[in-house]
Formats: structure tokens, C-alpha cells, sequence
């Protein structure tokens, strides 16, 4: 395909202090594959077809996607289909930035968190190294934040979630939880022409 000089976001062009904002929830996807592989079990048959659900039938946010290009200053976008972790690190190495993402921020439904209650299964793992949420992560000028979140609700039901920003002094993707501690996330991806 083709498109208009000029009318496209790449994943390398994210600014020092960027915010990070991502839409939608994370994870489900990669819990309805579990599901599917016989990898976990779930009782409950509705919390079941839901995560099952996410992963045979995701949407793409292809209308977001247009919109944030249009009416605000997005650095870098990238949709979340190999894995938050590893979708970020693309763009971080294609910026030549880092990432400071807060943990507590980070998206996960209550289908989820149900999900993982019962297994004994952290929520946050599926959300970060899970794939094929098709949500978008993107860079945003710091100064559109405010505007991005006023207006977003009265174009999509989608939510949006503000969950980092873009770092020059540091390398990788940091991962800060509520307590203050900090980890490095090791940028975990699909890869497509990888052993199988």
C-alpha cells in the first residue's frame, strides 16, 4: 500500500519527556491464547469467551489511529500486537530513547485481574509480555496531554491511559512500581521469523 508523504507516524520519532499513552486494556488477548492452548483453565464460562474472545476477534484501532495523526502532535505510534514490552522497545531503539513506565498505570480489566485472581497468575505479566492486543502505544507531545484526554471521550468509548514517558538519560525500558522500586522490562517480542 501507499501513503501520503507527510500523513504517517513512524515509531522513531519520540522526544525527551514525551508522555506515553496507550488505549484500551492489556492482556486479554494473551490469556484468551492460554485458554485456547489448554496452557490455563477458567470455570467461569463468560469471563472465558471474553478472553477467548479478545484474542480471535481483536479490533484495531485503525479510526484512533487516523485521528491521533491528525489533530495532535504524536511523535511515534506503534499498535501493540507483539507485546507491550516489545513494541515499546521498538520505540525506544528507534527514537534512541528510553522509557519510564509506572506499573500502577499500566491498563488490565477486571476480566483479567478475575482471571488471574483464580489461577494465581500476576495480571501485569500478561499485560506486559502478552501480544495481540492491537491497542496503540504512542508518544505525545507532553503540552497535548491535557487536550488529548479532554476531547478523546467524545470521539471514541475506547479509554485512554497515560502511563509513562520517553527518557533520554536512561536505556531500556524501566518499569517503576507503587513502591518506588524499580526493574528494567527486557523488551520481550514476537519474533515473526523466529524457531517455532
Amino acid at each position: 500500500g501507499e501513503c501520503p508523504s507527510g500523513e504517517f507516524v513512524l515509531r522513531s520519532g519520540a522526544k525527551p519527556g514525551d508522555a506515553l499513552v496507550v488505549t484500551g486494556y492489556l492482556g486479554e488477548s494473551a490469556a484468551g491464547l492460554d485458554l485456547l492452548t489448554g496452557k490455563r483453565s477458567e470455570p467461569d464460562t463468560e469471563r472465558r469467551s471474553r478472553l477467548i474472545e479478545a484474542h480471535l476477534a481483536p479490533e484495531p484501532r485503525c479510526p484512533q489511529g487516523a485521528y491521533l495523526a491528525e489533530e495532535f502532535e504524536i511523535h511515534a505510534m506503534i499498535d501493540i500486537s507483539d507485546g507491550f514490552s516489545g513494541d515499546l522497545m521498538h520505540i525506544c531503539e528507534g527514537s534512541k530513547l528510553g522509557a519510564r513506565v509506572w506499573a500502577d498505570k499500566i491498563p488490565v480489566s477486571d476480566t483479567l485481574k478475575e482471571f488471574c485472581d483464580g489461577a494465581r497468575l500476576d495480571p501485569l505479566d500478561y499485560a506486559v509480555n502478552g501480544g495481540e492486543d492491537y491497542e496503540l502505544l504512542f508518544a505525545l507531545a507532553p503540552s497535548e496531554l491535557e487536550r488529548l484526554m479532554r476531547q478523546w471521550p467524545e470521539e471514541f468509548d475506547i479509554p485512554l491511559f497515560h502511563i509513562g514517558e520517553m527518557e533520554k538519560e536512561i536505556q531500556g525500558i524501566h518499569l517503576l512500581s507503587e513502591n518506588g522500586s524499580e526493574r528494567a522490562l527486557d523488551g520481550r517480542s514476537f519474533e515473526h521469523f523466529g524457531n517455532r
